[in-house]
């Protein structure tokens, strides 16, 4: 007898009440033969009698003995649902005629998949074999099928959010289930570009992208080797489809919180965008157009990043919050301040904070992402328009041919002349950044804590970083010399892991967008961002290589700017070094 009449004469005594162990076992034999054979599918899919009345039937049962089922019978309904999805989803593998079929089945596995992703459903581990087998089955019937995909995801994404399945998997606490998801997802954004446009543009959309952004931080520790793993790359692959169309902006402002500067999902973007430009992925023969609409989205997230970094420091340190156009009144506050006065307990630094912003950490975090990928695109811009001229070339014709008003169609040239909506320049912006974040963070030297003088409520007010007499490099801070208590101060109350990285990112930016400008070196010494570099030429734990970044920075500021050395030359140490390598005693200044 052929596997159609068989399975023809088991339906035709099948009872809805039960589930007999006849049909189950024979759904599994056949499962098993049509997943080795795919010309057994092929001929079972034409087969006469038709499977398909009697699959219909099945499905249409078991989705009703769901709505009925009680506890009695629930763990038999699910093991008929396992197999009747298992052979569903092995008889449409790769056969367009047997998914063209078996998509009028898609209502049912949708309805069952919602039942499997509910609350009560989800707390049963029994649940999870079913939930996988179905969206494994959904996922069969439109693979490979451009057609049935379209239909199928144009659907999806206009679904009512509590018919919106796609979610509720990608919660499901289960790795192989959220993998199946992923893959499903990705088969369905894959083909047409259209389709992938959904993702930011329709109604579920970014919600879903919500839910990926959430699984893909997740996920990131996993094996490669594991589901998790796997499932780590299938989000990833989708999210750089998304880039590589030029649907990150747009995908950026749709997942935005109203009153919020940066929201996790947005970091988790970030951070795929960053790893992205980092790669090989993205240096191909010649710059994406749409490169420049991702810069602009950039420049405008590290003006909101930044100014609402520079209002939490300012307001933690007791300034006023003024414009950034006055770039040297926050430095003049800040050597203006009277010392804080010690506690009984000896907490000095923390008496000086006024109020820390919890949420500053976050913010840093995603300021550093764009940063890194800022600094990725002009690089990348400029190697791919051959503005960066070898060493050999003389200084003058490379300071003429690479001038920011010469370069301003480069995305360097782009970056540097970029202004805020409040009409801050970007490079003001970053100066004064990069000094409030130097008078904030104390810097960790050789195991050691070195406070910055503000906060550490001593020393020459002229001394402060920034002031306006220009500043030398704090020796004794460096070496944490001349601080009572060698011990970390309790300056944060927050994570400090979100300030890892920052000022070496920003002072390399700064260097990046310096190189060969004479317009940009100009802005930076005339906004005092000169002092600002030179105390950077440090070490400091939580950024690797500051002071390597940060000479290299200087040499581009000095570099054919006789206005920018001569304020150098100015400076004057403020101690001298014996030939042991120790601090001797404050020479003139």
């Amino acid at each position: 007898m052929s596997a159609s009449a068989r399975l023809a004469n088991v339906c035709s005594t099948f009872d809805s009440s039960q589930y007999p162990a006849s049909l189950i076992n024979l759904l599994d034999e056949l499962s098993k033969d049509l997943a080795r054979s795919q010309g057994f599918r092929v001929e079972l899919g034409d087969a006469d009698p038709p499977v398909w009345p009697h699959l219909r039937r099945l499905w249409t049962e078991v989705v009703s003995a769901h709505q009925l089922a009680d506890g009695d019978d629930t763990e038999a309904l699910k093991g008929f649902c396992l197999s009747l999805a298992r052979f569903t989803r092995n008889l449409a593998a790769a056969v367009p005629s047997n998914q063209a079929r078996a998509i009028t089945y898609e209502p049912d596995i949708r309805s069952l998949l919602h039942h499997y992703t509910s609350f009560f459903a989800l707390e049963e581990k029994s649940c999870l074999p079913v939930t996988r087998m179905l969206i494994q089955t959904l996922s069969n019937l439109v693979t490979a099928n451009e057609q049935l995909t379209k239909q199928i995801w144009d659907q999806y994404m206009s679904l009512p959010m509590e018919e919106f399945i796609l979610i509720r998997l990608l919660t499901v606490p289960d790795e192989t289930t959220v993998l199946a998801t992923l893959v499903f997802i990705l088969n369905c954004v894959h083909p047409d570009k259209g389709q992938l446009d959904l993702l930011t543009r329709s109604k579920n959309g970014p919600r879903l992208c919500v839910s990926l952004l959430d699984q893909i931080g997740a996920l990131f520790d996993k094996e490669e080797s594991s589901d998790g793993g796997r499932a780590f790359e299938i989000g990833y692959t989708i999210v750089t489809r998304l880039i590589e169309e030029g649907l990150v902006p747009e995908l950026y402002l749709q997942i935005s919180v109203e009153d919020e500067v940066v929201t996790p999902h947005q970091t988790i973007l970030l951070k795929l965008l960053d790893s992205y430009l980092h790669s090989s992925q993205s240096h191909g023969t010649a710059m994406p157009a749409h490169y420049r609409t991702l810069c602009d989205l950039l420049v405008s997230v590290f003006f909101a990043l930044s100014l609402n970094a520079q209002h939490s420091i300012r307001r933690a340190l007791g300034m006023n919050d003024e414009a950034i156009s006055n770039p040297q009144s926050s430095f003049a506050a800040a050597a203006a301040a009277e010392p804080p006065t010690a506690s009984p307990s000896g907490d000095s630094q923390a008496a000086s904070l006024q109020e820390v912003d919890l949420l500053l950490p976050k913010i840093c975090e995603a300021l550093v992402l764009t940063t890194q990928c800022l600094v990725s695109l002009c690089l990348l811009s400029e190697e791919k328009s051959n503005t960066i001229h070898v060493a050999s070339e003389r200084r003058e014709d490379r300071l003429h041919t690479t001038d920011g008003a010469a370069s301003a169609g480069s995305l360097k040239g782009f970056v540097g002349i970029a202004v805020s909506t409040n009409g801050c320049g970007f490079i003001e912006t970053l100066i004064e950044t990069l000094q409030l974040f130097d008078l904030f963070l104390p810097r960790i030297t050789f195991g050691k804590v070195a406070p910055s003088p503000v906060l550490a409520g001593g020393g020459d007010p002229s001394l402060v970083q920034g002031s306006k007499t220009p500043s030398p490099t704090r020796h004794e801070d460096i070496l944490g010399g001349n601080v009572a208590d060698p011990s970390p101060p309790k300056t944060l109350s927050v994570d400090p892991k979100g300030f890892l990285y920052l000022k070496r990112d920003l002072v390399r930016l700064l260097g990046i967008l310096s190189f060969g400008s004479k317009q940009i070196q100009d802005r930076v010494r005339a906004c005092g961002g000169i002092p600002v570099v030179l105390n950077l030429c440090v070490v400091d734990e939580r950024n690797p290589y500051l002071r390597e970044h940060a000479i290299f920075t200087l040499r581009n500021l000095l570099d054919g700017n006789a206005e920018n050395q001569a304020v150098v030359d100015e400076i004057q140490p403020i101690r001298d070094w014996d030939v042991d390598g120790e601090l001797q005693g404050r020479t003139r200044i």
